[in-house]
This record gives structure tokens, C-alpha cells and sequence, in this order.
């Protein structure tokens, strides 16, 4: 079927708008493209002389002038210079800028700087080479196929410019053995530190670098702490036991776990080390059922002793954590043992007890001074401040006249409000 032909029996031209027919009859128009600004640093059209000028300007900060870092710069460039004068060779030379282009390599001229280098005292291994004269290594590899044999070409030994040290064992104990002689006895960490490639193959040799002295009868130090002895054991346990630090293998092990493991190292096991220090094992690890607790806390108690949880936690931990343990709570534990918790540790601080404190503080001649009792006692300051808003106040509500014990101050104001 022609076109004509699927026109004439598909023809919808009379769902369309009269303009949708004039379209279709005259074809679609393409729209004119819009021209697009040169954005900054993109291609620019260039006359000989704007060649020139961007070559003279480009060339002011650079030794050479590559083609590759020009188009970097200056995009369309390359293209320009070799339609405008015929080759990029001829535009540089025509900036007058010949001598800044790159030089070609050929074998001799890399062996002449081969050379040179050597006789200017210059390392040549190849890491330096490349980061020092990347054109020479460059040149080198491509002509020689790779930087040691242009070495070989030019008559340089590439092992005697290598930074790759022997790592034979005699090197290695010749090593050690100067190294023995200028920073004295051998160290396993000073040596790492200073040369950690001399150390790892001492290793590698030797198994270690202890073993290293031994076999080439060198002077070690090693700077570890001596082993444990019987004695230290058994003094650590006593330590333990007369601090009334608990004995039980799983508390030791975590508060101090080199004592643990030297007692069972030494003794084959913890119970065999506490019963060589002379202590009873099965009554060291026993733990205080509330017969214990109430007996300990009646003996303190009579002692004058402090039942605060925080002393008695530092002064007898094990006594602490039994009563925690057996009566769920230390103010529990102390009530249990006949003792008015509230004896123990002070009730809040209520303006009666504030009054009283601040007038047993004049009778012993304390000082009441803000800064006295902030020292001394800074609960009762603190209290006395927010119960009274100020310590003024709570001196004045005690009887006190605050200009006389702090003269000079202004808390005769506050009490005036």
C-alpha cells in the first residue's frame, strides 16, 4: 500500500485543527537553534596573534610547553595552532618560544643524563629517578624498555643503586652486629623503631630478635618487668586479704588478673596459691550469709566505725556487697543490724535541723563566713541557700547578725526585701 493510498482510505484529517493540516501539509518547521555563549574555559576561537599572545603568557611560569597540560588550559588550542600554522612545532617556534619545547629522547642523550646524574652525586635508583626527572625516567623506559637496563647501557650496576637492601643472613647478622655497636645492647623495640627492616628479617632468620643475640652472642635488654615469684604471690594475696578485698577466683580474676594468673602458673591453681599464703580457702571465698552481715555492721557500729555507704564500700568492700547482696538495699542491711539508718546518713535539710547546725557552729566558734562554711561544710551552705534564698537570711532567721560576721557585705539587703 502506497502512501497515497493508506492516506486516502486512513484519513484523519478531519480530527485535526486547521492549523494541525497546515503542519502536516507543509511539513514540521525545526526550530533555529539558539546560539550558545562561550562559557569560560571553553573552546574560543583564535586569530595567529591570540595564538601567540595565549603561548607567551602560558609560557612565563613553565619550563617546557607539552601539547596534553596546553589543552588542559586552553581547550581547542592544539587544533588551532596546526590548522593556523600548519604543525604545533611551527605555532611554538613562531611565539618565539622554540628552546620550551619538549626535548626528544633518544639512547644517547639518556645515557649522557644517566651519566651526568652519577657524576653530580644524584641517587638513581629508580623511585627517585621517577619523582626527581619523571621525563628522563619516562624516556628511559621507553627507549631501554625499563629504567635498569638504561642503567646497564650506560654502564651502572642497577644492584648497586638498588634501595633494596641484602637480606641474606649473613647481611642480617652483620647488620645487628653494627647496629649492636653503635646504639649498644639489642632491643626489640628500639630496634623496630630505628630499622624495621633489619628487625623483620632478624625475625625471619632467627625466630626472634632475642634469639638473634643469643646465636651471634650479641648483648639483649629487654625491657619487660621480671617474672613473678612464689613470694610475690603469696605477699599479693595477704595484701589482698588484709585490705578485706574479696578472694574469690572470679573477683580477682577481673580487678587484678596478673595476680591470678602467676598464682595458678606457679602453684597449678588460685585455691593451692590463697592456702600457701596461710589463709583458709574455703572461709576466704565464702560468702557472708546475713548472720555475717549484721555481725560486721554491729562491730563497726560499736568501733565508732562510719556506716555510710560510701565508706564502708571503700574500707570493707566485701562487707558492703554481702549486704547489698542478702538484703537487696544497705540502708536494709544497716536496719537489720539494729541501727537507725537515719543516724547514718543526715535527713534532708529542713530550715529546723538548717538553724540548728548554724547555731552548734557558733557555740564551737566555727567560722560562718560564706566562704568558711563553703569550705567546711558545703551541704549545709547549699541547703541554708535554698531553703532561706541566701545565707544572709538563714543567718538572720538563726539569730545571727550577718553584718557581724560578715562585715562590709550587703546581705542586710536581701533581708530587708
Amino acid at each position: 500500500m502506497t502512501p497515497a493510498q493508506y492516506k486516502e482510505k486512513f484519513d484523519v484529517g478531519f480530527l485535526m485543527s486547521e492549523q494541525s493540516r497546515c503542519h502536516v501539509s507543509e511539513g514540521l518547521r525545526r526550530r533555529p537553534r539558539r546560539s550558545r555563549k562561550v562559557k569560560p574555559g571553553r573552546y574560543e576561537p583564535r586569530t595567529r596573534d591570540r595564538i601567540i599572545a595565549d603561548l607567551r603568557a602560558y609560557a612565563r611560569e613553565r619550563p617546557q610547553i607539552t601539547p596534553k597540560k596546553l589543552e588542559e588550559t586552553h581547550p581547542g588550542i592544539v587544533g588551532q595552532i596546526i590548522a593556523l600554522f600548519g604543525t604545533y612545532t611551527a605555532g611554538v617556534r613562531a611565539a618565539g618560544l622554540g628552546e620550551k619545547l619538549c626535548r626528544r629522547w633518544s639512547k644517547e642523550k639518556v645515557i649522557e643524563k644517566i651519566k651526568k646524574r652519577r657524576a653530580d652525586g644524584a641517587t638513581l635508583n629508580a623511585a627517585s629517578v621517577k619523582k626527581a626527572d619523571s621525563q628522563l625516567y619516562g624516556a628511559a623506559c621507553k627507549r631501554f624498555v625499563c629504567w635498569g637496563k638504561a642503567l646497564k647501557a650506560a654502564g651502572v650496576h642497577p644492584s648497586s643503586v638498588s634501595r633494596v637492601r641484602d637480606r641474606s643472613k649473613k647481611a642480617v647478622a652483620t647488620d645487628l652486629r653494627s647496629w649492636a655497636r653503635k646504639h649498644g645492647p639489642l632491643n626489640s623495640k628500639a630496634l623496630l623503631a630505628s630499622d624495621a627492616m633489619l628487625a623483620t628479617s632478624a625475625c625471619r632468620w632467627y625466630g626472634s630478635v632475642e634469639n638473634a643475640a643469643g646465636k651471634l652472642r650479641l648483648p639483649f635488654y629487654s625491657p619487660r618487668k621480671s617474672r613473678w615469684t612464689r613470694k610475690e604471690v603469696i605477699s599479693g594475696i595477704r595484701t589482698r586479704r588484709t585490705k578485706n578485698l574479696t578472694l574469690r577466683p572470679s573477683r580477682v580474676l577481673r580487678e587484678d588478673r596478673k595476680l591470678h594468673r602467676a598464682a595458678c602458673k606457679l602453684f597449678g591453681s588460685w585455691r593451692k596459691a590463697v592456702s600457701a599464703a596461710g589463709i583458709n580457702y574455703n572461709k576466704a571465698i565464702r560468702r557472708m550469709d546475713k548472720e555475717d552481715v549484721m555481725k560486721g555492721l554491729r562491730a563497726r557500729h560499736r568501733r565508732k566505725r562510719s556506716l555510710r555507704p560510701k565508706k564502708v564500700s571503700e574500707e570493707d568492700p566485701s562487707l558492703f556487697s554481702a549486704g547489698v547482696w542478702q538484703f537487696g538495699s544497705w540502708p536494709r542491711a544497716v536496719e537489720a543490724a539494729g541501727v537507725d539508718y537515719r543516724t547514718v546518713v543526715p535527713a534532708r535539710w529542713i530550715p529546723s535541723i538548717i538553724l540548728r547546725e548554724i547555731r552548734k557552729r557558733k557555740r564551737k566558734g566555727l567560722p560562718l563566713t560564706y566562704k568558711g562554711v563553703r569550705n567546711e561544710d558545703y551541704r549545709l551552705l547549699t541547703g541554708a541557700c535554698n531553703h532561706f534564698r541566701s545565707w544572709g537570711r538563714a543567718l538572720a532567721a538563726a539569730g545571727i547578725d550577718p553584718q557581724k560576721v560578715m562585715p562590709g557585705r550587703t546581705h542586710h539587703r536581701l533581708i530587708r526585701r
